[in-house]
């Protein structure tokens, strides 16, 4: 029986230590703050993602495009920046794209704001294998505006996409497009290479102000 009153003595005097709360917020990525612990209970504030032209402004996730008849329906610089990452990050470069809204891309890239990273990027590469872009991709005859890309290193396959093979990119209007990058080769506005003479390019408009600035192989489109 005396120990009995040792044990419930103990639990009374170190017991809340293992059953302290945590409290604090987790970030919208999953990532929490610095947590501090308590008896008291108290709800765990997790953060909402704040969605503004179809990807995250706190932690960058994108809303993902809607596939009709077999067409991924881009309508939000987030659906597009969802392309991107499909071909450079996770090598799935066969996929047939459709815009349907005008998309200004001063959101993402800008003086202030940094480049465009181009879409079937040469740098981004493992064991010397380029990720390309070989599906279709119609505009609609819709708008991307405030395409911006500056560089001063060294490089290659540069625009908004950068490498496009057995692609066929059509119908679609580049607005205020400006691409610096003297150091650069293949530097197109719309595609910095079109790989192998197989990529169809066809009804494309470069409009507003801009300019393309390359080393060689340069191009307003292509």
């Amino acid at each position: 029986q005396a120990m009995c009153y040792v044990i419930i003595v103990i639990l009374f005097v170190y017991g809340w230590h293992c059953f302290s709360l945590g409290r604090g917020s987790v970030h919208c990525d999953g990532s929490a703050e610095a947590a501090s612990y308590s008896n008291t209970p108290s709800a765990l504030a997790i953060e909402e993602h704040h969605m503004e032209n179809g990807f995250c402004q706190n932690c960058g996730k994108v809303d993902v495009p809607t596939k009709v008849d077999g067409w991924y329906e881009i309508a939000s610089v987030g659906h597009l920046l969802w392309l991107r990452d499909e071909i450079n990050v996770r090598h799935n470069s066969n996929m047939k794209i459709r815009q349907t809204a005008d998309l200004d891309l001063s959101c993402v890239c800008g003086p202030e704001k940094g480049s465009w990273e181009s879409i079937g990027n040469y740098n981004a590469r493992a064991e010397g294998l380029y990720y390309l872009y070989r599906s279709e991709y119609d505009g609609q005859n819709h708008k991307i505006s405030n395409l911006y890309i500056h560089e001063d290193a060294q490089g290659s396959f540069i625009g908004l996409f950068g490498n496009a093979n057995e692609s066929k990119i059509s119908n679609l209007i580049l607005e205020n497009a400006i691409v610096e990058t003297p150091n650069c080769t293949n530097v197109g506005a719309l595609v910095g290479n079109a790989c192998y003479n197989t990529a169809a390019i066809s009804n494309i408009q470069v409009t507003g102000n801009g300019h393309v600035i390359g080393q060689s192989n340069v191009g307003g489109i292509v």
